[in-house]
């Protein structure tokens, strides 16, 4: 396979910084910010620890107790979690009923024993957080659990306000499991008037037992149209007696123009991010520090599409999409820019081209970010690699060959 003229593989990081591969001279890494926060990440060995202020997320997947091998660069949009005692079922406005709470019981997600056993005493029990609202507003609450003896397990969201369920009580037990933690989610949507509700991550199971729980935590959605929202569980935030906050996070400015060919090229992705949409285009850009010529690939408004786009001096050359898989799944995408031949290739085959337009004149191009020009529509996925191939000189069958390779 030909070499490319910059890969971000996620390996290296240190403070404000995440290191590039290529090119070796170092022009190629990112400055990387997320305003002085804290946040966490899931390590190698698949548990949940805590990194400091400014520090690059390389974070592990976990599907079935089977950590990634490989890991990826976690870039997330702001949020806060709303239940002030995230871990102590205790105290911090936590209620229970017919069970009772067994603090540090049990080894955590964290690797630490300060996970929580919840023992019922009666068929019809509870344990709950109460918190206010904002009316027709979306949530989305989550929770660490492993099973114990309980041979079912609901959740519970209730409208204090109207007296009623948004969310009667629901079993996930087929979603646990006793070898390993699982974290389950709900998302939900306030009715009108509805000022004060009430998450249960146990309720009315119907059974007597055992259950183990960590980590919950509640999240205010962002809305992305009028009545359309953009909310599920982020990475885990702590809290320990008041309501903590993640910052948005940013990763700009590798390559400088000798990195890049603006006449012709091909950008590759693999990706994944944890919305069909939302309210932004989530795109890598390759750019020269404006709006106005741009080599874009990434994620659009629109649900499950994955979208390329070239623009020379203000003029869009090619508008490529492909909306045939979620992007909810890791995708490999390429994009590739040359006078009268653009095309947009995800997971091994062309899905989109466009045989007309120009590209840019020689040393346009000198910056890659995942975020505009402008500072807007930042890149919130999961990135496991990022290339870019300098396609000059290449034949037509070499560039398809070399597209067919990378995004199968």
């Amino acid at each position: 396979m030909e070499q490319p003229s910059f890969a971000l593989i996620p390996s290296g990081f240190k403070s404000q910084k995440v290191y590039s591969v290529i090119p070796e001279s170092g022009v190629g890494d990112f400055l990387f910010d997320r305003s002085n926060n804290t946040a966490t990440r899931i390590n190698k060995d698949g548990l949940i620890e805590s990194v400091n202020a400014d520090i690059p997320r390389l974070n592990y997947e976990v599907n079935n107790g089977v950590v990634d091998s490989c890991p990826h660069l976690l870039l997330e949009m702001n949020s806060t979690n709303l239940i002030i005692q995230s871990n102590n079922f205790s105290a911090g406005g936590w209620s229970v009923g017919n069970l009772s709470v067994t603090s540090d019981n049990t080894t955590s997600p964290e690797g630490k024993v300060n996970a929580s056993k919840i023992t019922t005493t009666n068929a019809s029990h509870f344990l709950y957080f109460d918190f206010t609202t904002t009316a027709s507003t979306a949530y989305t609450f989550s929770f660490f659990i492993k099973r114990g003896t309980m041979t079912d397990l609901k959740y519970r969201v209730r409208d204090l306000s109207n007296v009623a369920d948004i969310i009667a009580p629901t079993s996930y037990y087929s979603q646990t499991s006793n070898q390993y933690w699982e974290r389950i989610s709900v998302s939900f949507t306030t009715p009108s008037g509805c000022t004060s509700a009430r998450v249960y991550p146990v309720s009315n199971s119907g059974v007597v037992g055992t259950v183990f729980l960590y980590g919950c935590q509640l999240e205010e959605g962002n809305e992305i149209t009028t009545g359309v929202w953009s909310n599920y569980a982020s990475s885990y935030i702590p809290t320990s007696g008041s309501t903590q906050s993640r910052a948005s996070e940013s990763c700009t400015g590798a390559g400088d123009v000798n990195t890049f060919n603006s006449v012709e090229g091909i950008l590759y992705a693999e990706m994944k991010r944890d919305l069909a949409t939302d309210d932004g285009f989530r795109r890598i850009n390759i750019n020269d520090g404006s709006l106005n010529n741009t080599v874009r690939l990434g994620y659009s408004t629109v649900t499950n599409e994955i979208k390329g786009v070239v623009t020379v001096g203000g003029v869009t050359q090619c508008a490529l999409v492909f909306a045939g898989l979620s992007v909810t799944s890791f995708r490999k995408m390429a994009l590739l820019y040359k006078a009268n031949q653009f095309e947009l290739w995800v997971d091994g085959s062309k899905r989109a081209e466009d045989t007309s337009g120009s590209t840019f004149s020689t040393g346009t191009l000198n910056d890659l970010s995942f975020e505009q020009s402008n500072a807007s529509d930042k890149l919130r996925a999961k990135v496991k690699d990022v290339r870019y191939y300098d396609t000059d000189g290449m034949s037509n069958t070499e560039i398809t060959n070399l597209l067919t390779q990378l995004t199968q």
